[in-house]
C-alpha cells in the first residue's frame, strides 16, 4: 500500500497530465492548511496566471479513498474534474478587503475554543463560554456547499476597524439570518424521506430533543446567537439547555426534563 507522503508526491507529479492542455504550464503545489479543530489538511494548489482565485483540493479524503481500493488513475481523474469545474466558476473575491462591499456578508461561526487554539491565533474572535465566535464571509455557494473566508487580524486591520465594530456588524447580520428550529423526530423523518404521519406529541414526550440550525444546515450553530431564535425556542419549550453538537447545529433540551445539566450530558453519551 502506498504511504501517504508517496501518495502526495504521486498526485503532484502526475496531475499535470490530467489537466486541460492549456493549463499544463500551471504551478502545482501541495500546501498544508490548518482547519477547524486544529486539523491539518493537505491541499493541492494549481496556479494559473489568468485566475484571480486559487482553489484548494484537499487530498486527505482522497487518500482514504485509495486505501479503500480506488485506483490512483481514478483519483487523478476526480481531481482534474474538480479543477475544471472550479476553473469555470470564475469566482471573484476582489471585494474581500473592501469593508463597504464585504460588510453585509460578515457573520458569526461558532467553533470549539480549546480545540482551535492554534487556528484562532491570527484571528479576531469572541469567547462565549467554551466556544469561540469567529467572523466569516460567504464567498459563493452551490450544490456542493458554501465557500467562505474567515476574517483574520490582517483583514480586520485593512478594514480599519476595531473588533468591537466588527462584532457589531456580525451581530446585526446574524439577526437577519434565516434559521430552523425542529424536533429531532421531524428532522429524522425529513432525512429518511418518510411521508408517513407521526405522533409528534408522543415523540416530543419520549424524546424531548430539538435542533436549531440555519436554512442550509451548514455552519448553522451560530443561529443560537440570533436573539429571535433564542426567543422562539423559549416560546416553544420554555427554559432550556443548549448543547453545541457540531459547527452545524445546536441541540436544545427543555429544562423540565431534568434540573441537573449533568444528567443531560450523560443522556447524550448514551444516545
Amino acid at each position: 500500500m502506498m504511504r501517504y507522503e508517496e501518495f502526495l508526491n504521486q498526485v503532484k507529479e502526475s496531475i499535470r497530465d490530467y489537466l486541460p492542455v492549456s493549463d499544463r504550464n500551471a504551478e502545482i503545489l501541495i500546501q498544508s492548511q490548518l482547519k477547524n479543530n486544529d486539523q491539518l489538511l493537505d491541499a493541492l494548489v494549481i496556479k494559473t496566471e489568468d485566475m484571480k482565485t486559487t482553489p484548494m483540493i484537499y487530498l486527505n479524503p482522497m487518500y482514504e479513498d485509495m486505501k479503500g481500493g480506488e485506483s490512483l488513475h481514478s483519483i487523478l481523474d476526480k481531481i482534474a474534474d474538480a479543477w475544471r469545474e472550479t476553473r469555470n466558476q470564475k469566482i471573484d473575491i476582489s471585494w474581500i478587503n473592501d469593508l463597504e462591499m464585504a460588510k453585509d456578508r460578515i457573520m458569526y461561526r461558532l467553533i470549539n475554543l480549546e480545540r482551535n487554539a492554534e487556528y484562532l491565533a491570527d484571528k479576531p474572535y469572541k469567547r462565549i463560554d467554551d466556544l469561540a465566535a469567529v467572523y466569516t464571509m460567504e464567498v459563493d455557494r452551490d450544490r456542493s456547499g458554501i465557500m467562505s473566508v474567515t476574517i483574520t487580524n490582517d483583514i480586520m486591520k485593512k478594514y480599519g476597524i476595531t473588533q468591537e465594530e466588527l462584532d457589531g456588524i456580525a451581530a446585526k447580520n446574524t439577526e437577519k439570518m434565516s434559521y430552523t428550529f425542529k424536533h429531532m423526530g421531524s428532522m429524522i423523518q425529513e432525512m429518511l424521506f418518510d411521508t408517513n404521519p407521526i405522533d409528534m406529541g408522543l415523540m416530543e414526550h419520549k424524546l424531548p430533543l430539538y435542533i436549531l440550525s440555519n436554512e442550509t444546515s451548514i455552519f448553522g450553530a451560530a443561529a443560537i446567537l440570533n436573539e429571535k431564535a433564542r426567543q422562539e425556542i423559549h416560546d416553544q419549550i420554555g427554559d432550556y439547555y443548549i448543547i453545541p453538537s457540531s459547527v452545524h447545529e445546536i441541540l436544545a433540551i427543555p429544562k423540565y426534563v431534568t434540573p441537573d445539566y449533568r444528567d443531560v450530558e450523560l443522556s447524550l453519551i448514551h444516545i
